[in-house]
């Protein structure tokens, strides 16, 4: 109930904003996204922004769904720079709603990477940049 009004207010307040002014609370993501080391209990372990890792490593995308609609399909994908270089889609069945999804990264795959979450119509819902270092 409380959230319900807290929602109502920020609706009545952006609605009170001069046109061509954004809503804080229309900017925000539809999803939390994360890129970590492991997953336990459908939380995502070591977190982080920088990755010095072994070829042949496991990461992980991580997002936790919140204004999603239940039966519908999202697409989380690893990025390097603009080339798409992995892509799943997977259907929803509740919300909230936490999912997750690795590639594993190799020789070569050093670099700048974002993990992007985006609802079926392509629209970004969530990201994160990181940065990996393929250590010998």
């Amino acid at each position: 109930m409380r959230r319900t009004m807290v929602l109502l207010l920020l609706l009545i307040l952006c609605s009170l904003l001069p046109m061509g002014r954004t809503c804080p609370a229309a900017a925000a993501s539809s999803a939390e996204a994360k890129v970590g080391q492991g997953i336990e209990n459908l939380e995502l372990t070591g977190a982080a922004e920088s990755f010095n890792i072994a070829g042949d490593t496991k990461l992980y995308g991580w997002a936790r769904l919140k204004d999603v609609a239940p039966g519908s399909s999202v697409i989380m994908a690893f990025k390097k720079g603009d080339k798409e270089v992995y892509r799943k889609e997977i259907s929803i069945p509740s919300v909230p709603y936490r999912i997750h999804t690795y590639r594993t990264f190799r020789a070569g795959d050093s670099g700048e990477w974002t993990f992007i979450v985006a609802g079926a119509d392509g629209k970004e819902l969530g990201s994160t940049t990181f940065k990996v270092e393929i250590t010998k």
